[in-house]
């Protein structure tokens, strides 16, 4: 199985409009355009809700 993990902290300005965290953002540079995003189900982005569904 592949995994991955995010690390979260406070949120800057622009996430803290939205959320009361963001992603860590690490220190080498990334190109955006080779980043991949989509929308979740509510129930990922709550640390109570721990099951095989949410993978």
């Amino acid at each position: 199985m592949r995994s991955f993990a995010i690390i979260t902290t406070s949120p800057n300005d622009l996430c803290a409009e939205l959320r009361n965290r963001m992603p860590v953002v690490l220190g080498r540079t990334y190109p955006s355009v080779a980043m991949i995003c989509w929308p979740v189900i509510s129930r990922v982005g709550n640390v109570k809700n721990n099951d095989p569904s949410l993978i």
